[in-house]
């Protein structure tokens, strides 16, 4: 897999656009590697890695004298090449992404602005009318910025990962600054109203912006770009892992599927690690890794001489080391998580729900009733937001949703943190009924309000619990408020 998700790649991929689409031309000084840094909001450490692969590549020259200058001498008709064949070949996903805006994208931004302290209103302002940052820059800040009362890096990451694919190459196009030359700033409106505290013509703003800035795009690919699509295009690509090296995380993750579907009962013993080698096609050492941070969790149990052992819900809480740094960042990952779904399922869900067909309807109908008849009633969530991953009319969403969702196994030994299971069964009943009712009545809207409130629920109880277990991380990511941080 391409290291698409660290920064210096990111810093990288913007120059090499810019300069193959001429925003850049031969002899242009790149930004210094200071100035790269302050209009990037990354260390200089990061601008060095990404313009050290943009010499080794051929891109540009490297001086302690003379920085970073532009090697190459592209031509005119060279460089119209470079914009009609990359958006050929990317336009139906870069379009798909710019759908995604709304279910991914939106709520978050409308949130963070709605949080936004009155002195980070005022720098964010001082950002929107600053004319020293080039735009592709400007937006940058803004996303970065504006999302940051969020805490949740793997939100961010999921950002800078839509930034990469939809506003980073349509931004370094030089003419396409044309469509926001003559409009009012967005973002001065959207600070207004946060000021009035007009939150619903907030998100109307927000939803409108994201709007427009499909149409541009989409009116750039039909004006400018004649060269016929290849018959296959790459897709969005998304990990939940900020580096793709994680071997470790992803088995871990696969056998906690197969837990959870009932491949492996509590007390069930696991293939030996020659086994699970085989059947997973990863070496012993990542089994023997996996396993080592899998009895950390209290998901499994290793007795010598014996083999593997799953352990039942109650042994997983008890057996969790929660003060082991390696069980904190898959339980802070599991939250990070669980706050990307509860602020883009509504959305995700409704616009899904659209293009179900009643089979799949029925199918949903089914896995609801299941979960409360095997008991195991936490499924319900997983299994409602599994619409998106499945049927979202929206690639980029199925694969966003698809990778998130799955990470939510790491949260196995937390499952016991309502209580005993009459309080268990007590909290998620009603929710199942009122789920039940929507699916049966066709109430889209109602089903993914109270799919949303159910994951508020479940954010706030989780950030509380792994704050009392001592996990630092979890006391600054931002729980939104379950009556206020919602749309009506």
């Amino acid at each position: 897999m391409k290291k698409e998700f660290e920064l210096n790649q990111i810093v990288y991929n913007i120059m090499a656009l810019q300069i193959r689409f001429g925003t850049y031309r031969f002899s242009d000084h790149l930004p210094t590697m200071d100035e790269a840094a302050k209009l990037l909001l990354v260390s200089v450490d990061t601008v060095r890695s990404a313009y050290l692969q943009l010499k080794k590549n051929g891109y540009i020259t490297l001086t302690k004298k003379s920085g970073a200058t532009v090697k190459l001498n592209y031509s005119n008709e060279e460089i119209e090449q470079h914009i009609q064949m990359f958006f050929s070949q990317r336009r139906s996903i870069t379009a798909d992404v710019g759908q995604a805006f709304r279910p991914l994208l939106c709520h978050a931004l409308w949130l963070s602005f709605k949080n936004l302290s009155p002195d980070m209103l005022e720098k964010a302002e001082q950002l929107a009318v600053c004319s020293d940052i080039p735009p592709l820059h400007s937006m940058l800040h803004h996303l970065q910025y504006n999302y940051s009362t969020l805490k949740n890096e793997l939100f961010l990451r999921l950002v800078l990962q839509i930034f990469q694919y939809f506003q980073a190459p349509f931004l370094s196009v030089p003419e396409n600054m044309n469509y926001f030359s003559d409009r009012p700033n967005p973002l001065i409106n959207m600070i207004a109203l946060c000021r009035k505290k007009d939150w619903v013509s907030l998100y109307t703003a927000i939803e409108d912006y994201q709007d427009y800035l499909c149409t541009a795009f989409n009116d750039f690919c039909d004006r400018r770009i004649k060269c016929q699509a290849p018959a296959s295009t790459e897709g969005f690509v998304w990990s939940t892992y900020p580096k793709p090296s994680q071997v470790c995380y992803t088995l871990g993750v696969r056998i906690l599927e197969s837990i959870n579907d009932g491949s492996y009962f509590p007390n069930d013993f696991l293939p030996s690690l020659t086994q699970l080698s085989d059947i997973y096609h990863v070496s012993v050492s990542t089994v023997r890794r996996t396993l080592s941070l899998l009895n950390s969790m209290g998901i499994v149990r290793t007795i010598a001489g014996v083999g593997t052992q799953v352990l039942t819900l109650e042994d997983s809480y008890e057996m969790c080391d929660f003060t082991s740094p390696a069980v904190a960042r898959r339980l802070f990952s599991f939250e990070q998580c669980l706050q990307l779904l509860a602020l883009t399922c509504r959305s995700a869900i409704t616009t899904t729900w659209a293009e179900l067909e009643p089979e799949a309807i029925h199918k949903w109908k089914k896995e609801t009733a299941r979960a409360k008849e095997t008991q195991r009633y936490n499924m319900t969530v997983f299994r409602s937001l599994e619409l998106a991953a499945l049927y979202s009319p929206s690639e980029t969403v199925r694969t966003v949703y698809s990778d998130t969702i799955r990470q939510l196994f790491w949260g196995y030994p937390l499952q016991n943190m309502h209580g005993n299971a009459h309080t268990v069964k007590a909290f998620y009943i009603p929710y199942i009924s009122t789920l039940e009712h929507d699916i049966d009545t066709g109430n889209a809207e109602g089903f993914a309000s109270h799919l949303e409130e159910l994951l508020y629920y479940e954010l706030k109880i989780t950030a509380d619990f792994l704050v009392q277990k001592g996990i630092c991380s979890a006391t600054d990511l931002f729980v939104p408020d379950i009556k206020s941080d919602r749309l009506p």
